[in-house]
């Protein structure tokens, strides 16, 4: 039975939280990557996308400075070393995506991808559906405002504004 283990590559290093963006970026680049893991030691502490730059607005020189905890993804999905390759395929598909760092007990192994699964027997058409889904354009998830609470902080800073306005005004001068 094939496993992760055969399939991951386990050259793809990870960077550190506080590595600068550009650093990160221009390694990228040189490894024709889309996805870096990023490492605290061994532990797989988050990932960072080009999406996951895009979104948080790190783009030009101020951008590049900026260490790569202000805009990695703490909560990755990721493999386990002990998950076949059909749930792996599944993972990806429930999270949208093409790649997964492999861990063991929090420790960052390897890289799985779309592709490393799609050369195992048996796998190429499900992994075929999989990438059709994952090239759909998936919207970021916006939190919506919380405006109930937002109004009810507001009732309660005027209502204690008011109040301490009107104490104020009854003080003897």
């Amino acid at each position: 039975m094939t496993t992760l283990n055969d399939q991951m590559n386990k050259e793809v290093e990870g960077c550190t939280p506080s590595d600068r963006l550009g650093e990160v970026v221009d390694r990228m680049a040189e490894q024709g990557l889309e996805f870096m893991p990023v490492c605290d030691g061994e532990k797989l502490v988050g990932t960072l996308t080009a999406r996951d730059m895009m979104l948080s607005g790190a783009v030009g020189k101020r951008g590049y400075r900026l260490p790569v905890k202000k805009v990695m993804n703490r909560r990755p999905p990721v493999a386990k070393l002990k998950m076949t390759p059909e749930q792996a395929l599944r993972q990806m598909e429930k999270r949208h995506t093409r790649w997964l760092p492999v861990v063991d007990k929090g420790k960052y192994i390897g890289l799985i991808t779309l592709a490393d699964l799609a050369v195992m027997d048996g796998m190429g058409e499900e992994v075929g559906e999989v990438l059709s889904q994952t090239l759909t354009p998936n919207p970021p998830r916006i939190q919506p405002f919380p405006w109930k609470k937002a109004i009810a902080t507001g009732m309660m800073v005027t209502g204690a504004v008011a109040l301490w306005m009107m104490q104020r005004s009854e003080q003897p001068k």
